[in-house]
């Protein structure tokens, strides 16, 4: 699975792992692009690039592995380990990704138009700690059924 990345994340085979850990880096960037008003921080362009780095870290090590979450659940619930699931895996979470993508702006602009740009970097720092909270849970009953 993972094993061409360095030591010591060399014998780690969960993806939920960086799932969580992407998801916690993507809250605190997030809640320093507001910036939140919990930090009392002003905007400034050095804490927005330095926020949209720790994003961008964040958003690889949460979205990558989902792909292959999804072909080994594919594979595991009856799918033959061909091309023709790779591509149906892929065409399905390319799709979802475009649709992410093209509702977010949406929503956000939407969101913006209610509350301050600083609320709405808040709540989805707090939507990002959720899905990792979910994503720790869901890496513990994977750790407990291996046992």
């Amino acid at each position: 699975m993972l094993t061409t990345l360095p030591l010591p994340f060399s014998s780690l085979e969960n993806e939920f792992l960086f799932m969580f850990l992407g998801l916690t880096i993507n809250a605190a960037g997030l809640i320093l692009l507001g910036p939140s008003d919990i930090l009392n921080l002003s905007p400034s362009l050095g804490l927005s690039l330095t926020s949209l780095v720790v994003v961008a870290l964040g958003y690889a090590l949460a979205f990558l592995p989902t792909f292959e979450n999804i072909l080994s659940i594919a594979i595991s619930r009856g799918m033959e380990d061909n091309l023709a699931t790779y591509g149906t895996v892929s065409g399905l979470w390319s799709t979802m990704f475009a649709l992410g993508e093209a509702t977010g702006p949406i929503l956000g602009g939407s969101l913006t138009d209610v509350v301050t740009f600083s609320m709405v970097s808040s709540f989805m720092a707090l939507f990002s700690v959720v899905m990792a909270i979910a994503a720790g849970i869901a890496m513990t009953i994977r750790s407990s059924k291996k046992l």
